[in-house]
């Protein structure tokens, strides 16, 4: 789809629908219900938030976020909340793990702080970020 094909897609969609472009959903189990499809169905989410009630192994995940990408309009976006120690746990299913903060850090590597700025506002090198996204 070109940018005007999407441009003019947004202009004409529904408020609902623009508005769920803004917004990131999760769901309540490792597998769908026929509510959850319906849900996942109804509007071109920005993206699903997957926690650890949603991860039981690599097999299952795959599975799992290929059923929401077949189900949800558009191109979802997947996230993983790492609080609370679930990247040692994605890290034990899978053997490795490849996420990246989405922003910049206000705090030099290793200082214990975790404060967040804008890209080109902090700590983070761009050429590394570049690297790991490629």
């Amino acid at each position: 789809m070109t940018h005007l094909e999407t441009s003019t897609n947004f202009q004409n969609a529904s408020l609902e629908s623009k508005a769920a472009q803004l917004v990131m959903i999760d769901i309540p189990s490792f597998e769908l219900s026929e509510t959850d499809r319906a849900h996942l169905r109804s509007h071109p989410w920005n993206g699903v938030l997957m926690f650890a009630n949603n991860i039981r192994n690599k097999e299952q995940l795959r599975g799992l976020l290929a059923e929401i990408r077949e189900l949800c309009p558009g191109a979802p976006m997947f996230t993983i909340d790492q609080e609370g120690g679930l990247v040692d746990r994605i890290r034990a299913i899978t053997g490795r793990i490849d996420l990246i903060h989405a922003n910049d850090s206000r705090d030099a590597f290793d200082s214990g702080a975790d404060r967040h700025a804008n890209w080109g506002a902090g700590q983070c090198d761009p050429q590394g970020v570049r690297d790991v996204l490629r």
